[in-house]
């Protein structure tokens, strides 16, 4: 094992690992164990991504008592019809007792072009090539620019505290 700066490790663990008898030996194993235990569970995101309501791995200090914190969630939606140039897309997301958004993110595809773009998507040149996504009470609202390319299909990522 070698001791680097975290990036030049490998985040994958060893699937076997020998044991010495000689205690010494041992300890010194056992802490190279913990250290790459540790260090590869802290550089990993917890990757459960479900159109269920999930815990994401992720926990937010209360901004009101440093004692309590928050447990973040995700929920995945995928686009599955046409969304034509100046169209906005609604559909309901089902949750309940959303307390704050911590992000909305995803992507979508043009499949004529075979052009995949980032949501939300920002036009440097022509803003009414954007694309954007909200989130309210009830809905996800794709809101696909005026002059934008037809989303064919896509992943919204919407992660979030509640009560």
């Amino acid at each position: 094992m070698s001791y680097g700066p975290p990036n030049t490790q490998s985040d994958f663990l060893p699937i076997y690992q020998y044991f010495p008898e000689d205690l010494s030996q041992l300890m010194v194993v056992l802490t190279d164990m913990y250290v790459s235990l540790a260090t590869s569970i802290n550089q990993r995101q917890v990757g459960g991504f479900s159109t269920v309501e999930t815990l994401n791995g992720q926990f937010f200090t209360n901004q009101n008592d440093a004692q309590l914190s928050n447990g973040g969630f995700r929920k995945i939606f995928y686009i599955n019809a046409n969304i034509n140039p100046g169209v906005t897309q609604t559909f309901a997301h089902g949750l309940q007792n959303i307390t704050f958004v911590t992000a909305i993110y995803g992507g979508v595809k043009n499949t004529a072009g075979g052009i995949f773009l980032p949501l939300p998507y920002v036009d440097t040149v022509n803003v009414t090539n954007q694309v954007g996504v909200t989130v309210d009470a009830t809905n996800v609202n794709v809101i696909n620019g005026a002059t934008a390319l037809q989303i064919n299909s896509g992943v919204i990522i919407f992660e979030y505290l509640k009560t």
